[in-house]
């Protein structure tokens, strides 16, 4: 006996809390793997927050040789004709001459300091090993951060697909076993949704949302914590952002929760429609 077409509404849970032990005890025959998963979001997370700072070391390594080399060119162009430098002298020995303080006015403040650090009778070049170097271990970490993310994904895609299909399989023989009054009283379309979209959007959420959250959370303590170690001013400033960016959230979340519910509500409807057609279209052939 074929019930009413019309999808119901869509509820909130009414026993959240057993909701969420259910769950976990699903998750519990995958505790093992859950804790793997949790280590390579971990593990993950961190060597694609160490890598920027690695990242930051390069550009830094190359502003300052081309500043050395940009300084030591500039200095030697505005020495007069015939006059050198004699070999081993550091910029701080020339700026304590006469002719080097008169040619350290002539350039930027923040030159002057580049200069005492300069040996004035070689040319710098730039530091291709150091450079190179800080390129390899970036591309290592980079590589390793992939590895585990990749890890990550496969675990957490294995342990979803066989809990959607346990969660399957004891909702069919739930079904199987309840009374057909139960039919009479609920829509069809209320009834595929729990097997088909309710399902998938547990899958969806154990798979996206909560590999997600953990990797969130891992990268909001290291970015902070390597956001203090650069400037912990910068970082207090950064952080007079985040309230007006929770409120915003909150905002949005509230609106969007009725769009949720009303999604719901016509996948139902759509799902007991398309059933009732079917099956009518079967009726009468």
């Amino acid at each position: 006996m074929g019930g009413p077409v019309a999808g119901g509404g869509t509820e909130r849970a009414k026993d959240f809390r057993g909701t969420v032990r259910t769950l976990l005890q699903y998750l519990r025959a995958f505790r093992w793997q859950l804790v793997l998963v949790v280590g390579f979001t971990i593990m993950s997370t961190l060597f694609a927050i160490v890598s920027p700072k690695l990242l930051g070391n390069a550009t830094n390594q190359i502003v300052d040789d081309y500043t050395r080399l940009r300084t030591y060119d500039a200095i030697h162009e505005k020495l007069p004709a015939g006059v050198t430098i004699p070999a081993g002298m550091t910029g701080e020995q020339f700026m304590a001459s006469p002719q080097g303080k008169q040619l350290a006015e002539a350039l930027p403040v923040s030159a002057r300091d580049t200069v005492k650090t300069l040996d004035l009778s070689t040319r710098p070049t730039f530091h291709y090993n150091a450079i190179l170097q800080i390129i390899l271990w970036l591309v290592g970490l980079y590589t390793i951060s992939a590895l585990f993310r990749y890890g990550q994904a496969w675990l957490m895609t294995n342990i979803t697909q066989k809990l959607t299909y346990q969660l399957r399989r004891d909702i069919s023989e739930k079904i199987n076993r309840l009374p057909l009054r139960y039919f009479d009283t609920q829509t069809h379309g209320e009834v595929l949704s729990r097997i088909t979209n309710d399902v998938d959007t547990v899958s969806q959420t154990l798979n996206q949302s909560l590999s997600q959250m953990m990797s969130a959370v891992v990268m909001l303590v290291g970015i902070l914590a390597m956001m203090l170690s650069i400037s912990w001013l910068l970082t207090v400033v950064a952080l007079l952002v985040v309230p007006l960016s929770m409120g915003l959230i909150v905002v949005i979340t509230k609106r969007s929760q009725t769009q949720f519910i009303r999604q719901q509500d016509e996948l139902g409807e759509l799902n007991g429609h398309i059933e009732e057609m079917y099956a009518g279209h079967q009726v009468m052939r």
